[in-house]
């Protein structure tokens, strides 16, 4: 910030990922206190763009500028009435990231009066919150069938042209390219003076940006195919501008951007330890289409695990409310009354930039929040600068899929109390989230919340061991209680439940999930014992276990490898 201000920084876009609680906002509010303030910097001019309204609130508040220093430029005259100041004569102007891109329309910032101070670009550009590495904008077959009465209004060429659009896309092969009909920009025009809801105007929107175009066919539900086109969100000359986001270390869009478009760097960062935090995984659909064909079942996995934490508060990120799913009232419903005067509510969308619940020390995310394959194939576009004609490079919307689950997870992990920061530590907290077995997430939760304890979490009613799985752990639960300290060998095992092929016996019981989670209820874990084959060969209690019970150990596993 201080280089722009001395006009000294290269053009670039520079991101800050620090963690949440770690003191981006406070720095920016500092800065902005010492710049409106320095004598040396009095023609120096900055332009804060934010996600949302409610945080420009909060921020002019905590900045506590002079009205004549700062402006307020939104679509709502009450948030712009903080002050009185007009933009172009305000040394910092606060505005949204949807206002700035509106008022670009593709355009050069530097042509764009709107944000300048004194008829001048504005030396300081922050950008608060993720920036994204292009717009997507995706229609799909369906989409197009919901605005054909509407377009019948406007023009029957045009919805007759729409209506032979759709047919030809839903017979479109998945990933192939589509020529999308140069479309009449005065009818188009009309059909925007004529919108009668959002819904509408999203989709008109899109219409409007394919035009003429060649797109990328993507999946949809059943037969639904989705017209997909990714461009270029902020022209190049709003660099050097500076990204606050927290989450920007987890995301893909940005390595991505970094190494194949260029002109991205990223500022020196300080990983937040999150060893006081332990997260709860359990594995289950829990998207937006789950909740729809499995609410009151999910509702219940949430209530019981709220029931783990009556008495401390808890925050609830679930899925935004529609005409067809309520999920924060099947979820209240399933929870106990006792625990609901303590227990809050955040729908995803919501999830970032709030430090409303920063001393709740319980957060449940009741499901992740799922992008269509159709943003993510764009994201990917986007990343990559990479036209809609030419193929992407292998497992890479993959990479932007996880990413991009790892940005929502952190922002509203982010929210409650491990925000904190404690010489280095996040401050100790209980998370619980409901992810899809298959979606990667349980598995990089380690490398999102470096230190933190990851658990698999079963509820109550969990499956009780059954069959073989069942004589093993009787077994082995018979002989710890003949000797504490005994190492029960797999051969042993494998002899008792009459089962003489190893790999058999790796397969149906060692590696049986409830088999497993009974180890660890167990306190046991697998060892190598010297002398006999195999990299592990026996059962035994965890060492440490012996160690703070007192229990000498018998010499030959002393110096075991666990």
């Amino acid at each position: 910030m201080a280089d722009m201000a001395m006009g000294v920084a290269e053009q670039r876009v520079y991101v800050s990922s620090l963690d949440p609680g770690m003191g981006k906002t406070t720095s920016l509010i500092v800065f902005l206190r010492k710049l409106v303030g320095s004598q040396d910097h009095r023609d120096v001019a900055v332009l804060v763009c934010l996600s949302r309204k409610a945080e420009i609130e909060r921020i002019v508040r905590d900045v506590g500028l002079e009205e004549v220093d700062f402006a307020v430029l939104t679509s709502d005259e009450e948030i712009n009435a903080l002050s009185s100041t007009p933009p172009s004569e305000a040394r910092v102007l606060f505005t949204t990231q949807q206002m700035l891109l509106s008022r670009l329309r593709g355009g050069r910032f530097e042509t764009c009066p709107t944000f300048h101070y004194q008829g001048l670009p504005r030396e300081v550009r922050v950008w608060d919150e993720a920036m994204e590495p292009g717009q997507v904008f995706m229609l799909s077959s369906d989409d197009i069938g919901g605005l054909l009465r509407f377009l019948r209004r406007v023009s029957a060429d045009l919805a007759d042209t729409m209506d032979g659009l759709m047919d030809r896309l839903r017979k479109a092969d998945i990933g192939s390219l589509f020529q999308f009909p140069k479309l009449d920009h005065e009818v188009l025009q009309r059909a925007v003076a004529l919108l009668g809801n959002d819904w509408q105007a999203a989709h008109v929107e899109a219409l409007a940006e394919l035009s003429g175009q060649q797109v990328r066919v993507c999946s949809g539900w059943g037969s639904q195919r989705v017209a997909v086109l990714a461009r270029t969100l902020l022209p190049e000359d709003l660099a050097p501008v500076l990204v606050l986001d927290a989450s920007a270390r987890v995301r893909e869009t940005y390595k991505l951007w970094a190494e194949t478009r260029g002109g991205l760097t990223f500022l020196p960062s300080a990983t937040k330890d999150y060893s006081p935090l332990t997260i709860h995984v359990a594995r289950k659909g829990a998207g937006k289409s789950s909740w729809g064909q499995n609410g009151p079942a999910l509702a219940k996995t949430v209530a019981e695990m709220r029931s783990q934490r009556l008495g401390q508060r808890c925050l609830i990120v679930h899925h935004k409310a529609d005409k067809h799913l309520d999920a924060s009232n099947l979820i209240s419903d399933a929870i106990i009354p006792d625990a609901l005067h303590n227990t809050s509510f955040l729908h995803w969308g919501m999830h970032q930039a709030t430090n409303e619940y920063a001393d709740v020390p319980v957060v449940i995310l009741a499901g992740t929040f799922n992008l269509p394959p159709s943003q993510y194939l764009g994201l990917a576009h986007a990343s990559l600068s990479l036209p809609m004609d030419k193929a992407l490079p292998e497992a890479v919307v993959q990479r932007i899929a996880l990413g991009e689950h790892g940005h929502a997870i952190v922002q509203a992990v982010g929210r409650g109390v491990t925000r904190g920061c404690s010489d280095g530590k996040c401050l100790p907290g209980e998370v619980y989230i409901i992810a899809a077995a298959g979606s990667g997430i349980e598995e990089a939760l380690s490398d999102w919340f470096p230190g933190a304890t990851v658990k698999r979490w079963y509820p109550a009613d969990r499956p009780v061991l059954t069959g073989k799985v069942a004589e093993a752990a009787a077994y082995i639960k018979q002989r710890l209680k003949e000797d504490p300290t005994a190492s029960i060998l797999f051969q042993d095992v494998m002899g008792h439940i009459g089962c003489s092929n190893r790999s058999n016996f790796n397969r149906t019981i060692r590696r049986h999930e409830m088999f497993r989670l009974w180890l660890k209820d167990q306190g046991l874990v697998e060892v190598k014992l010297p002398g006999i084959r195999g990299k592990a060969n026996a059962f035994q209690v965890e060492l440490p276990l012996f160690a703070a019970a007192g229990v000498e150990l018998p010499q030959d596993v002393q110096g075991s490898k666990i």
